[in-house]
């Protein structure tokens, strides 16, 4: 199975325990329509709190296991150097949905601390949580990008007009992927002259600040 169907998963899993979700047809588990014009669920019934943290709590268990063997699989390949160059867009696909992940969660634990992180009644609660978990993903972000910089000093720079050519045929990437990696590498200038201003950036929510550097570190 290709890493990126657990590394999609994981994103995935991501997604849904971040959004507001709600009830449909004509069981309503004893819920009420919410009429708070402001509530993102103005006009919807939500689903019970017990079970919300339910079906958090089953995507959360479902993807710490896709993950411990995500990564284990990753770093095996990561490791393996020259012997995986064939399977480099494979190893940058999935270190982007990766830390594509760790941003957007980073964000949204930076949007709800900042929201409740200055109320009496929550405050030193929320804070002292949310740095763990935060201090958790900046070294999760660190370390994956320093095995996907070890594979391509190993193998050789991917993103780059002088090693293009080679990095697709020995990829074997189809006509899609192919147009995807050229597009990018005429991006990059423009990568690097944000990279400065992304890098400067301290609540990241949902910027490139891990991901530009898949472009230009390699």
């Amino acid at each position: 199975m290709t890493l990126l169907t657990p590394a999609l998963h994981v994103w995935v899993g991501s997604k849904l325990c971040a959004t507001e979700r709600s009830l449909t047809g004509d069981e309503h588990l004893g819920m009420t329509s919410i009429n708070d014009p402001e509530s993102h669920l103005f006009g919807h019934v939500p689903i019970p709190p017990v079970l919300d943290h339910q079906c958090d709590s089953m995507a959360i268990e479902r993807m710490k296991g896709l993950t411990a063997s995500l990564l284990s699989a990753l770093s095996r390949k990561i490791q393996a150097g020259r012997r995986c160059r064939k399977d480099w867009f494979e190893v940058f696909l999935t270190t982007f949905i990766l830390l594509n992940n760790l941003e957007y969660v980073y964000g949204i634990q930076r949007t709800f601390q900042n929201y409740l992180g200055s109320t009496a009644e929550f405050g030193s609660h929320v804070k002292k949580t949310s740095e763990k978990y935060i201090d958790k993903w900046i070294w999760s972000a660190e370390n994956i990008l320093f095995m996907y910089n070890a594979f391509f000093k190993n193998t050789g720079a991917a993103f780059s007009l002088e090693n293009i050519d080679s990095a697709i045929t020995e990829g074997n990437l189809d006509q899609s992927s192919e147009d995807y990696v050229r597009e990018v590498i005429h991006t990059i200038p423009h990568i690097k002259a944000s990279a400065r201003k992304m890098s400067d950036v301290t609540d990241y929510n949902y910027e490139m600040v891990w991901c530009w550097q898949l472009f230009v570190q390699n």
